[in-house]
């Protein structure tokens, strides 16, 4: 199979760049593992995989759109192969640039570009909501991240002087989102799933957390915080249906209507990608963004701003009333409450 990689959110933009998979039988009739490969020729193969498995980190180089290389690195996983290789689904985790590890001065980043582990966009979180990867692989993941960040911690403590050392890690954060819903569940199993799943999370983020003590010494003080709680989801539905129904949004479809997304739709929307379902911004006062998120398209804080300042207050009202009012067709249910 030929495939054009797709890079959401990229830093810099990329050249088109066009890599190959191939199935195979190791032995037998049956289709068993697949390769990955940035050309035709086998020997250059990043890595071939068996059904589950991961590969080692792979680095290699990019082209970006002005000739210049970029060198990433990234790890994948087969997720699914049927015996006649008509079921297919490979996962290829976010690639990481040194240019990408934010740091001053910038000789910092040659060293944390060299390290184990590895990053991933949200922690492949969105993939795991839409059910593209499942929770044990998104367990996975996160563990690449911790292993990457309690080593870049430790590269940063053991080759620098410093005073006082501040991070941030999310981990626990995406782990919340994916679980909490389900640790909520009258149904035992799912129960018993979530809490599962969550303790894992939590004894991956100890293991990061007692290198970073460890690598801290015992003269340091180490002071943990929690930025934010977090609740399970309520239902989920696309606002821009009653958005599109109150007047507040309208498509660039020709008859001005909002449809409910498939998965891939909204996998496209959430990776930041174009959707053919998107708003006339030029006829729109409100625009959904993210998960929770509701923006007023006002007239000179954005290019095609069309609420007068002075209608700022009635059309917040206007959204509220319209998402408050909705019934989700799905399950008989209004999926916003307002306090």
């Amino acid at each position: 199979m030929e495939f054009k990689l797709v890079y959401s959110n990229a830093l810099e933009e990329p050249a088109e760049t066009i890599w190959y998979m191939l199935a195979t039988q190791s032995s037998g009739d049956e289709y068993d593992q697949a390769t990955l490969s940035p050309t035709k020729d086998l020997k250059d193969a990043f890595c071939t995989l068996k059904l589950g498995q991961w590969s080692d980190q792979i680095r290699t180089s990019i082209m970006m759109k002005d000739g210049t290389p970029r060198e990433v690195f990234f790890r994948c996983k087969l997720l699914q192969l049927s015996e006649d290789a008509e079921e297919f689904l490979f996962f290829i985790g976010a690639m990481t640039a040194q240019e990408s590890l934010f740091s001053s001065p910038p000789e910092v980043a040659e060293k944390l570009f060299k390290l184990d582990g590895c990053l991933y966009r949200d922690n492949a979180s969105d993939l795991t909501h839409l059910g593209f990867i499942d929770w044990d692989t998104y367990l996975e993941t996160s563990a690449d991240v911790n292993v990457w960040m309690g080593n870049a911690v430790d590269s940063l403590m053991k080759n620098h002087e410093w005073d006082l050392f501040i991070m941030h890690e999310h981990t626990q954060d995406y782990a919340w989102h994916t679980a909490m819903t389900g640790m909520a569940s009258d149904d035992p199993e799912l129960r018993d799933k979530a809490y599962d799943f969550t303790r894992k999370s939590l004894e991956m983020n100890d293991r990061m957390l007692g290198q970073i003590v460890e690598a801290a010494g015992p003269d340091t003080l180490v002071v943990l915080v929690g930025d934010h709680g977090a609740v399970p989801d309520g239902p989920m539905f696309d606002p821009n249906l009653p958005l599109v129904k109150a007047g507040l949004t309208v498509m660039e479809q020709e008859d001005g209507s909002a449809k409910e997304m498939d998965k891939f739709e909204k996998f496209v929307a959430k990776m930041g990608l174009a959707v053919t379902n998107a708003p006339d911004y030029t006829k729109t006062k409100a625009v959904p963004q993210r998960s929770c998120h509701i923006y007023i398209n006002l007239k000179g804080r954005y290019p095609h701003g069309i609420v007068e300042p002075e209608d700022y207050e009635k059309v917040q009202q206007e959204i509220i009333d319209a998402l408050v009012t909705y019934v989700d067709p799905a399950t008989g249910k209004r999926p916003v409450r307002w306090p």
